[in-house]
């Protein structure tokens, strides 16, 4: 497996290419058992991390909504630019560790425990609802 072709400009998983367009066969062991936990896995880190991703689309209609804010020394902004530095803490700590399960099972052939793999998930949907809140 090429690994120039599992990775973006940017240098990031794209767990797409792991998860999704491998065939069972050609996917490493680790990642053969729990597939569809894995994928799952793989879909919510690509809406974390992808520009395009809903969280990327939600964060940035946040921010364009914060800018143009016109509240009384601007707090409005203030709050929403806040709450959003927050969320992209979080989201790079998550994003770290489900890369570096993804990566681990892809490449040294480290099994996933599939309660870690769906706590993960869980916590990323969790923050990309809070993105989506934001957002409204």
């Amino acid at each position: 497996m090429n690994a120039a072709m599992l990775t973006r400009p940017a240098g990031m998983l794209t767990a797409a290419a792991l998860t999704e367009v491998l065939t069972r066969a050609a996917r490493p062991a680790a990642m053969r058992a729990h597939t569809a936990t894995l994928t799952r896995l793989g879909q919510v880190y690509s809406q974390l991390n992808a520009a395009v991703g809903s969280f990327g689309l939600n964060t940035l209609r946040a921010s364009t909504t914060a800018l143009a804010s016109q509240s009384r020394g601007d707090a409005r902004y203030t709050r929403l630019e806040n709450a959003l530095a927050g969320l992209g803490t979080q989201r790079d700590a998550l994003a770290g560790r489900m890369r570096a399960i993804l990566l681990g099972a892809a490449f040294t052939g480290r099994h996933v425990p599939p309660g870690l793999a769906r706590k993960l998930i869980s916590e990323g949907e969790q923050l990309l609802g809070k993105a989506a809140l934001l957002a409204r």
